[in-house]
C-alpha cells in the first residue's frame, strides 16, 4: 500500500501545484462582528450596574441570562463562519509547504476536494503479486468543478 499512497500523494500534489498555486485566499468577513462586540459591551455594562448595587438581582439576572444566550449563539455563528471560510480557502494560496504542515484530517479534506475516486485494478494474470508497483493499475478520477470551490 505504501507505493500506492506515495504515488497518489504525488499525483495530488502535482494537481494542486498546477491548479491552485498562486490563487489568493479570499476570506469574507463575518457580518455579525459589530453586533457581537456591542452585546459584549452591553453585558459588561449590565454587570457593572449590578455590581454597583443599584439594581435588583433578579432583574439583572434575567437580562444577563438573555444576553449570554444571544452572545453564545453569535459566537457559534462566528465559529461556523470561520470554519466554512477555512474550508472554502483550503486550496487557495497553495504551495507544497502547506502539505507538510497539514495534519491527517486536513489532508483528507484536500484529497476529497480534488479526487472523486481511485480504482485499483487487479494484478494481471501471469504477473506475480511480488512484482514492483505498477501505477498503470490505478484509475484516478478528478473533480471537474474543484477550481470553483
Amino acid at each position: 500500500m505504501a507505493p500506492v499512497d506515495a504515488h497518489l500523494e504525488e499525483l495530488t500534489l502535482a494537481y494542486l501545484d498546477r491548479h491552485f498555486f498562486g490563487i489568493k485566499a479570499d476570506t469574507a468577513p463575518w457580518r455579525g462582528r459589530e453586533l457581537l462586540a456591542g452585546l459584549r459591551k452591553q453585558q459588561r455594562a449590565v454587570e457593572a450596574f449590578a455590581a454597583s448595587g443599584e439594581a435588583e438581582g433578579s432583574d439583572v439576572h434575567n437580562v444577563l441570562t438573555r444576553l449570554a444566550r444571544i452572545i453564545r449563539s453569535l459566537e457559534q455563528e462566528e465559529s461556523d463562519h470561520l470554519e466554512a471560510e477555512r474550508k472554502r480557502n483550503l486550496l487557495r494560496g497553495w504551495h507544497r509547504g502547506k502539505w507538510g504542515a497539514m495534519g491527517h484530517e486536513e489532508k483528507r479534506e484536500v484529497i476529497a476536494q480534488v479526487l472523486t475516486s481511485v480504482v485499483v485494478l487487479p494484478i494481471p494474470e501471469g504477473v506475480s503479486d511480488k512484482a514492483p508497483f505498477d501505477p498503470t493499475l490505478l484509475r484516478v478520477s478528478w473533480r471537474e468543478d474543484v477550481t470553483t470551490t
